[in-house]
């Protein structure tokens, strides 16, 4: 096969089924794209712990960029959030992610009915109050079975002067790792 009917078999595929970023996805992409790859690597951390596993849930899944990573590595994935206009559109970006699932409702209100073999948070323990946070990791891990993991990214107090004026819009709750490691325990 040439190179010019590979290119041209792409271009027919792109026009047949166009692939979209969600709102946030998109919006990062405009605006600093460098941030993008940061989501990604954390995504792809989570992906690897999490390969072969049945269930896993994304808390705070946003337009779903970590779900498009980890879905292909796990029997099944739930995104839940608190958006519920940002989770229909993941029903349309994200449609060929036939393994994947998405519930509109705050965890730190309550628990889950549905356990998991692994949880992952990135980017929203940042955006908790600071008086519901023990909530949040709490119903989390009693929405795991037994003996698996939770992952938890969030910036980092101390490097908040260095993140850009969007990627600090409603962060109410940074915290430095040993405040981290003390909630966590």
């Amino acid at each position: 096969m040439s190179e010019n009917t590979v290119f041209q078999n792409l271009i027919e595929g792109f026009h047949k089924e166009k692939t979209y970023l969600g709102p946030h996805a998109g919006y990062v992409w405009k605006d600093d794209p460098k941030h993008i790859l940061f989501q990604l690597s954390r995504a792809k951390f989570c992906a690897q712990l999490g390969d072969g596993l049945n269930k896993a849930l994304d808390v705070g899944c946003g337009d779903g960029t970590a779900i498009n990573l980890v879905s292909p590595v796990v029997g099944r994935v739930v995104g839940i959030g608190i958006h519920a206009q940002v989770l229909e559109c993941n029903l349309t970006t994200n449609k060929r992610l036939l393994n994947c699932s998405y519930l509109c409702a705050d965890i730190s209100e309550g628990p889950l009915q549905e356990k998991f073999d692994a949880a992952y948070s990135l980017d929203v323990l940042e955006h908790i109050p600071k008086d519901r946070d023990n909530a949040f990791i709490e119903i989390i891990s009693k929405s795991l079975v037994d003996e698996e993991f939770c992952i938890i990214g969030t910036p980092n107090i101390q490097a908040a002067k260095l993140g850009s004026e969007h990627s600090q819009i409603g962060h109410i709750n940074l915290k430095g790792h040993r405040e981290l490691k003390r909630l966590l325990a």
